[in-house]
């Protein structure tokens, strides 16, 4: 499987950094390029990712892989309940010949959240890709799809989550069978979806608070 690079390749056309509705981020970055460079649309990053490629031929087996990281900051009055991912792709396996062995395509991923500062809590899960693997020894090529999802409500407590970062690492994985046999899995189109609600400021809270009490003395009377 082809290692991470040492240097980290920063997310270009100035989406590095910057701001959205609900939170602003920093350091967005891909430890080898694959990723490519997202656009956001509302609390969502897409990629659509060109060269995310694993292709084997002649009995070879190819397994490529990137992760990319960005940091997070929700603004005042918000808070992170989740982080959810979904990606799509295709695949392609053929054969020139009488098929001599099994080929294969096959991707795994993982998402992981670490707080920034605060507590240091994190939280680490897998992605489901549930039409893979695809083994035959036949020709076949299809869609794929996989998602995960992580749920910062089930480990906050009494302290919100409010700055993050957020890491996906993915690989594929394509395995040609023998010669004259090929296997190819690519990615298309991946997004991470930040579930952010909206947290009452002190003051707010505390308005709210006065007029439960208010209401308590009405009823009383």
């Amino acid at each position: 499987m082809a290692s991470a690079a040492s240097a980290q390749i920063p997310w270009g056309g100035g989406m590095a950094s910057g701001s959205g509705t609900f939170f602003s981020w920093a350091n967005g970055q891909n430890a080898t390029g694959l990723f490519g460079t997202p656009f956001l649309v509302g609390d969502t990053f897409y990629f659509t990712p060109a060269n995310f490629v694993a292709n084997a031929t002649n009995g070879a087996t190819v397994a490529v892989t990137d992760t990319f990281s960005v940091d997070l900051f929700v603004h005042p009055g918000y808070k992170f309940d989740g982080i959810m991912v979904a990606e799509y792709g295709d695949y392609t396996i053929t054969s020139a010949g009488a098929p001599v062995g099994t080929n294969q395509v096959d991707a795994t991923g993982i998402l992981r959240v670490d707080e920034i500062g605060g507590l240091g809590r994190n939280d680490t899960q897998p992605l489901a890709f549930p039409a893979l693997p695809v083994q035959t020894q036949g020709a076949a090529s299809g869609l794929w799809q996989g998602d995960g999802a992580s749920n910062l409500t089930l480990l906050e407590g009494a302290t919100p989550f409010t700055q993050i970062t957020l890491k996906v690492t993915n690989n594929l994985i394509a395995i040609s069978g023998g010669a004259g046999q090929a296997a190819t899995i690519r990615k298309t189109v991946f997004g991470g979806m930040m579930a952010v609600t909206i947290v009452p400021a002190p003051g707010v809270a505390g308005v709210l608070a006065m007029a439960g009490l208010v209401a308590a003395g009405r009823r009383r009377r």
